[in-house]
């Protein structure tokens, strides 16, 4: 992104209050600027093939074919981290945490980073990772907890997770609570992303549809027609990423700028999206 691009994002941030979120995709790294009910400057900024992405304690981590990427304080600037090609990343507790495609979990702390190569801990193997919540990990042989131990807690197919009130994790049988070394189902459609919220649970089904659940009581976020989600990330409004590269928000009227709330949707031209978070 240029100077223009910097200058409309110092402009834009001064006029409203904005959060920043990113997006792993086949065409890299996409930084968005986001209002409470719209959308701001967007651009690529740094190229590769993302495969997940990571935001925790001011950092920003990023899952590539070729390695794991650190972002600097611009967010524009990437440091590989000498892990290798990674399939999923996670942020916790000032630690980086990846899973390489062929089941390698491992972890560094940040305090470790200083642009040379990076000391990786391994702890453990699994297999088919596909994505971290801090240092929990969803794979296809089960959820894995990564820190303080290395500990298999079960649920076979897991493709994502979530750490919120609960431990919550998707698979193609629904969405599961663990409780008491059980997993209970919550919802009984294929799940493809799962998240909570400060006060609710999304998820993201295979069809792409968009479920939020607060208190128990499952409702559809209704898209427009014919849009299939991607991804979700919810912040002071609701932003959802969709297949086709749009950039929906559903803000409140508290959020919204006008003071009524609403829709708004704008074309990112940006497709293939593996993950999207906001800053932290």
């Amino acid at each position: 992104m240029g100077d223009d691009a910097s200058d409309e994002r110092h402009l834009f941030g001064e006029r409203r209050e904005t959060a920043t979120g990113f997006l792993a995709s086949a065409m890299g790294v996409v930084r968005v600027e986001l209002a409470p009910d719209r959308l701001g400057g967007f651009g690529i900024v740094e190229r590769c093939h993302a495969a997940d992405i990571a935001a925790g304690g001011g950092e920003l981590a990023v899952a590539t074919e070729e390695d794991v990427l650190l972002a600097g304080e611009s967010r524009e600037t990437f440091t590989p981290l000498g892990f290798g090609p990674a399939a999923a990343v996670g942020i916790e507790d000032e630690t980086v945490y990846a899973a390489s495609p062929e089941g390698t979990v491992a972890a560094t702390p940040l305090t470790a980073v200083d642009g040379t190569a990076t000391e990786w801990d391994r702890r453990g193997e699994v297999s088919g990772p596909s994505s971290f919540d801090g240092s929990v990990l969803a794979t296809a042989s089960g959820v894995v907890r990564v820190a303080p131990a290395f500990e298999a807690l079960g649920l076979d197919g897991a493709t994502d997770v979530t750490q919120g009130e609960s431990l919550l994790a998707g698979s193609p049988d629904g969405l599961f609570e663990y409780d008491n070394g059980e997993w209970l189902r919550r919802f009984d459609r294929p799940i493809r992303q799962v998240v909570a919220g400060e006060d609710a649970v999304f998820v993201v089904t295979e069809t792409g549809q968009l479920f939020r659940d607060a208190d128990t009581l499952w409702t559809e976020v209704s898209l427009s027609e014919g849009t299939r989600a991607a991804a979700v990330a919810p912040g002071r409004s609701l932003y959802v990423v969709t297949e086709a590269g749009d950039v929906f928000i559903s803000a409140e009227p508290t959020a919204a700028t006008d003071g009524f709330g609403g829709r708004e949707s704008e074309p990112l031209g940006v497709r293939e999206i593996r993950a999207f978070t906001l800053d932290s």
